[in-house]
């Protein structure tokens, strides 16, 4: 090889060697992604778990466009974690999601930041703090649900 390739290759390995050890600075302004725009009902849905509590909490919320938005929470004996929590009230969800879905012509899901599903949120997080088995589903919440939002 001659010497010239040897001190070419090993100016590029020091450059490079460089620019790695520089640590991006993290992003301070980063905007919160918006929800798709694609027309139709919307199902948001939420699971709740804290450590040492009785109960899980699941949310659920539908919405369409020029209807008032449907509501379910209840709540179920404490998850194993809070990916079990929130893969059950996906299952809870679904069955509900899987009817409506046959009158549409396409579905997907996707999955939205916590700032994006705050409702389901609250009503995940609403069903777990009761101290008694609840289950709801109706356009108003009931008076001890509202004192927790």
């Amino acid at each position: 090889m001659d010497p010239r390739d040897t001190l070419q290759l090993a100016e590029t390995e020091s450059k490079l060697w460089v620019e790695a050890q520089i640590l991006p600075t993290p992003a301070t302004d980063r905007q919160q992604p918006s929800l798709p725009s694609i027309p139709g009902r919307w199902c948001f849905l939420d699971g709740s778990l804290k450590d040492n509590e009785v109960f899980s909490g699941q949310g659920w919320y539908s919405t369409l466009e020029g209807f008032t938005g449907l509501m379910r929470a209840r709540n179920i004996r404490a998850s194993l974690s809070p990916f079990h929590s929130e893969v059950e009230a996906l299952l809870w969800a679904m069955e509900d999601i899987k009817i409506l879905q046959e009158n549409f012509y396409s579905s997907e899901i996707i999955h939205v930041l916590r700032m994006q599903n705050l409702k389901a949120d609250s009503l995940a997080r609403c069903a777990r703090k009761q101290t008694f088995f609840v289950m709801h589903m109706d356009a108003e919440l009931p008076v001890w649900f509202k004192k927790y939002i």
